[in-house]
C-alpha cells in the first residue's frame, strides 16, 4: 500500500500540474454527478473501493457494494482494517458519539435503481448508507438503512414495548418488527450464531428547520441463547442528543437458572425501572 501510495503521489507531482489535476477532478465530479452516482466527501487515500483517486488529492468517497457487510466480522474487524478496506468514512451529523469508547463509520453504497425508488411523502431526499458501529475499536454492529418508498428499512417503533426480556425469541422479534437490516455482535448467544438485531431509518425531511432535517429511529435488540437479553430503542437528529433513548436489559442470574450471566449489554445499562427516556 505504502510503495503504490508513494508511486501514485510521485506521479501526480511530478507528470500533472495543480491546474490539471483540479480540472481532472471537476470533470470527474461532473461525470459522476450527471450519471447520478451517490458519493460523499472524506476519502483520503485510495483503497480497494477507490482506486484512481490517489492521496491527498482524493475528494469523494466511492459507494461500497451492498455485500459490504459480508467483508468484515462482527467482535474481531478494527476500525484500522475498515479504514484499509474501504477508506475513510463520511462526515455526518447524525452518528455522533460522546462517549470515547464507541464511535461510528458511515458510507455511501452504490446505487440500484431497480432496488431502491421513489420519495416517501414528507421526504425532501432519500437516503441509503451503511453504517458500522465500534466499541474500543473493535467492530459490534452494522445496517444498512434505506429511506426511499420502494425498499425503506422503516418500522413501527411502538412494537419494542411488545419485546419481553429473557422471553421472547430471535424468530418472534423478527415476525413482531419485520425483517432486520442489520446485526450486533452477541458473544453470548447461540454458539454459531452469536447476532443481535438492528432496526434503522434514517430520513430528511422536507420542512424548515434551524437544526438538522435528518431524524432517525434505531431499536437495537440482544440475545443469550437465543433469547431476549437487552432492548435499546432511541431516536431524534443526532445519536450523541437523542430525544427519546429507552433501554432495558435483562439483570444477570446464575448460569443454572437457565440464561448464562455476562451479557453483551455493555451499551445498555441495567435499570430497576426496566427503561429510562430522556425527553
Amino acid at each position: 500500500m505504502e510503495d503504490r501510495r508513494s508511486a501514485i503521489e510521485s506521479y501526480v507531482r511530478e507528470d500533472v500540474t495543480l491546474p490539471q489535476q483540479t480540472i481532472l477532478v471537476a470533470l470527474l465530479f461532473a461525470v459522476l454527478m450527471s450519471s447520478g452516482c451517490a458519493i460523499g466527501f472524506g476519502v483520503r487515500f485510495p483503497t480497494r473501493e477507490n482506486l484512481f483517486v490517489p492521496h491527498p488529492y482524493a475528494l469523494v468517497s466511492w459507494p461500497l457494494e451492498r455485500s459490504a457487510p459480508s467483508a468484515v466480522t462482527l467482535g474481531k474487524t478494527t476500525t484500522a482494517e475498515l479504514k484499509k478496506q474501504f477508506g475513510d468514512s463520511l462526515p455526518n451529523e447524525v452518528f455522533l458519539s460522546n462517549d470515547r469508547e464507541v464511535s461510528y463509520a458511515l458510507y455511501n453504497l452504490k446505487p440500484d435503481r431497480k432496488l431502491a425508488k421513489g420519495l416517501r411523502d414528507g421526504d425532501r431526499r432519500a437516503l441509503e448508507y451503511q453504517l458500522f458501529v465500534f466499541e474500543n475499536d473493535i467492530l459490534v454492529a452494522q445496517a444498512q438503512y434505506s429511506s426511499h418508498e420502494s425498499n425503506h428499512t422503516d418500522f413501527d417503533e411502538d412494537k419494542y414495548k411488545d419485546i419481553v426480556k429473557g422471553q421472547t425469541t430471535r424468530e418472534e422479534v423478527i415476525e413482531l418488527v419485520g425483517p432486520t437490516n442489520g446485526s450486533r455482535f452477541c458473544p453470548s448467544d447461540a454458539p454459531g450464531n452469536p447476532k443481535g438485531l438492528e432496526y434503522l431509518y434514517v430520513n430528511f425531511l422536507d420542512e424548515f428547520s434551524l437544526g438538522s432535517n435528518y431524524r432517525f429511529k434505531w431499536l437495537t435488540v440482544e440475545f443469550e441463547h437465543g433469547v431476549v437479553s437487552a432492548v435499546r430503542y432511541r431516536e431524534g437528529k443526532s445519536t450523541n442528543k437523542p430525544e427519546v433513548d429507552t433501554a432495558v436489559a435483562l439483570e444477570p442470574i446464575g448460569p443454572d437458572e437457565g440464561i448464562a450471566s455476562g451479557g453483551s449489554s455493555a451499551q445498555l445499562p441495567h435499570s430497576a425501572n426496566d427503561s429510562t427516556t430522556t425527553p
